[in-house]
């Protein structure tokens, strides 16, 4: 994982972050979700990739019994920022913040059901299943988006939506090799096409067999 971090570094993608972004630190606040209590004293600890952040809320969603609300949350968060090459590091930073919580209520009480649940939460998504692809099609209104969405929450999938990606606002492209960046973006697109790209990577381990790597193109 160190060639993806080091260019994910050169590129800017580590920034001053939260750093303890846990649920216990996440309020609503005036109508308005609010993060307190970031680490203030130890700038390596707050100093990391924006996914490594992120990563802890999805994590304690998940460890929670929520994992369709974690799925939610991070698709949410990947469409806002497109932050899609991060994904593959993702895994790892679930489980070190598993971890993390784990370390953290043991030392408040030796083997509670907390630190069991964090550590084995911490297990789970050390387990790599085979990767899927699902691809919704069809007209405008038919429900692709509340059918991927769906999907989505109940495997723990990572989708691509088009309509997103025609409008530029996605950053996913990323992905392709630079020559084919530059053609998709004066390519015409076609009116009807794939319309959900979801990618179930990596699924909760609340109730299912371990992460898995799900695609789902809409």
């Amino acid at each position: 994982m160190t060639p993806l971090w080091q260019a994910r570094r050169a590129a800017g993608h580590t920034r001053e972050c939260h750093g303890d972004l846990h649920l216990a630190n996440i309020l609503e606040l005036d109508g308005a979700i609010a993060a307190f209590d970031c680490i203030e004293f130890d700038d390596a600890l707050r100093c990391i990739d924006v996914v490594e952040d992120v990563a802890f809320t999805q994590m304690d969603l998940a460890a929670r019994a929520t994992p369709a609300l974690a799925s939610r949350f991070l698709n949410a968060w990947l469409e806002h920022t497109g932050e899609y090459e991060g994904v593959a590091g993702l895994r790892l930073c679930l489980a070190y913040r598993a971890l993390v919580r784990a370390m953290v209520e043991n030392l408040r009480t030796r083997r509670s059901e907390a630190a069991l649940a964090y550590a084995g939460q911490a297990l789970a998504w050390r387990r790599r299943a085979a990767p899927r692809l699902v691809i919704t099609h069809g007209l405008p209104g038919s429900g692709k988006t509340f059918a991927s969405q769906r999907l989505l929450e109940h495997e723990g999938a990572i989708r691509i939506r088009s309509d997103v990606e025609r409008s530029g606002s996605s950053a996913w492209r990323r992905w392709l090799p630079r020559a084919d960046r530059a053609s998709r973006s004066t390519r015409p697109m076609r009116p009807a096409g794939p319309t959900s790209a979801c990618s179930r990577w990596p699924a909760s381990p609340c109730g299912r067999a371990g992460p898995s790597s799900w695609t789902l193109l809409s």
